[in-house]
C-alpha cells in the first residue's frame, strides 16, 4: 500500500469510531441506525427547502447507498411508519416519499441524540487534538499519530 494510502486507512480508522459511537448512542436511544438517521435528515433538509416530494434516486445519491440498499432502507422506514410512499404523478415506475409526523418528532429528538453523541466522541482529549494530528498526518507534515 502506498504511504498516502496508508495514511488515508490511519485518518480512516478515527471516523468509523466516531460513527459507530454515534451508531450506538442513536440505536440505544432511538432505535434508529445512522444511516436511517440520515436519510430521514436528508429529507427533512430537502422538504424545509421545497414543497415537493421525494424521489428514490434522489435520496440515494444524497444519503450516499446504492439504489438497492436505499431501497432497502425506504422499505425499513415505511414499516416503521416513518415514510409514506405515494405512486410518482409523472412516472409510474417510481415513488415519491415524504416524512410523517413521527419521524419529524423522532428526528427532533434524534437531533439532539446525534450532536451529543457527536460531540462526545470528537472532544479533544490531547494536544493538539486528534483531529489536527490527523489531518496533518494525511498531508505528510507529522509523522504517525
Amino acid at each position: 500500500m502506498t504511504t498516502l494510502g496508508q495514511r488515508w486507512r490511519t485518518l480512516d480508522q478515527p471516523h468509523r469510531e466516531i460513527e459507530a459511537h454515534i451508531d450506538r448512542a442513536l440505536q440505544e436511544q432511538l432505535g434508529l441506525s445512522t444511516g436511517e438517521f440520515v436519510a430521514l435528515s436528508v429529507l427533512q433538509q430537502h422538504s424545509e427547502s421545497t414543497s415537493i416530494r421525494h424521489r428514490l434516486y434522489e435520496v440515494s445519491a444524497e444519503v450516499g447507498l446504492t439504489q438497492s440498499a436505499t431501497s432497502r432502507l425506504v422499505t425499513r422506514l415505511h414499516e416503521r411508519e416513518l415514510l409514506m410512499r405515494r405512486p410518482s404523478d409523472h412516472d409510474r415506475r417510481s415513488a415519491d416519499i415524504e416524512l410523517t409526523d413521527a419521524a419529524l418528532s423522532l428526528l427532533q429528538r434524534g437531533t439532539l441524540v446525534f450532536e451529543d453523541a457527536l460531540s462526545a466522541a470528537v472532544t479533544p482529549t490531547r494536544d493538539p487534538p486528534e483531529s489536527l494530528r490527523l489531518l496533518q498526518y494525511l498531508q505528510g507534515q507529522v509523522g504517525q499519530p
